[in-house]
């Protein structure tokens, strides 16, 4: 599994990044999925956010206008929330990334 941004990444360009990605190594079920976002320590409502799977079904993206200087901590999965599971029903580890954006450039 790979992530864009990637887990660490600091001074993101809010300016340019449009989404966050994440590529699996395996078809997943595009009906549901366990993805929460955190601004700084702060739930954020994904209720209205666009979210996506390519067709093949190994990428996963979420649309979201990400702040200037901001911490963002991404938790997919976890044992009240799985959602993330293969094609074959196989769920997904519990997994968490974070970055953060600097000022637009």
């Amino acid at each position: 599994m790979s992530t864009f941004p990637g887990n660490g990444a600091r001074d993101v360009n809010p300016a340019t990044i449009r989404a966050i990605t994440v590529s699996f190594d395996r078809a997943m079920d595009p009906k549901k999925h366990g993805f929460h976002l955190f601004e700084g320590k702060q739930p954020v409502d994904l209720t209205r956010t666009t979210f996506t799977y390519s067709a093949d079904g190994k990428t996963f993206s979420l649309t979201y206008a990400f702040k200037s200087s901001t911490h963002y901590e991404v938790q997919m999965n976890s044992t009240e929330d799985i959602g993330f599971a293969a094609t074959n029903r196989a769920p997904l580890w519990p997994v968490h990334f974070a970055f953060t954006t600097g000022q637009p450039h």
